[in-house]
């Protein structure tokens, strides 16, 4: 599966601060690399395996959403994102934005699509304690995401 996505991008200075990266980041060869544990659905949908990946320790945390969008949806659900984070309080704030061409909306989605996005962002960004996020709130356009 493809994903479509279009992602904004802000000064990282700014707290809470809005962070951006793009869908294949590339490393250079002097990048720092970190290892991190994504979480993933098993074959069955039911729980949530760990799975360590190595990515750029600068941008760890984006890269880390942007590997699980890539690799958890696509297809007739196109839209873009925003990752912001209150380093204070330890919030993190996923905004989706779903693509005005996109033939399916976020409420269409079933249990395990929504495990495989919802639910993997929530425990992957909450159990690396490097990014110390404690909640992860959904948001589409800046509403609370209802499903």
């Amino acid at each position: 599966m493809a994903i479509s996505l279009k992602v904004e991008s802000a000064a990282a200075s700014q707290t809470p601060s809005l962070l951006s990266a793009t869908p294949g980041m590339q490393l250079s060869d002097t990048a720092k690399i970190v290892t991190v544990t994504v979480y993933e659905p098993d074959s069955e949908c039911k729980t949530l395996m760990p799975q360590p990946i190595s990515l750029p320790a600068e941008k760890s945390l984006l890269a880390a959403v942007s590997k699980i969008l890539e690799r958890q949806y696509g297809g007739d659900l196109n839209f873009a994102y925003r990752v912001s984070v209150d380093r204070n309080s330890g919030k993190a704030i996923i905004d989706l934005r779903v693509s005005p061409d996109s033939k399916r909306t976020l409420t269409s989605m079933s249990t395990c699509e929504q495990l495989a996005i919802f639910g993997s962002l929530r425990k992957t960004l909450i159990a690396n304690p490097v990014w110390n996020v404690k909640q992860v709130q959904f948001t589409s356009r800046g509403e609370d995401i209802s499903l």
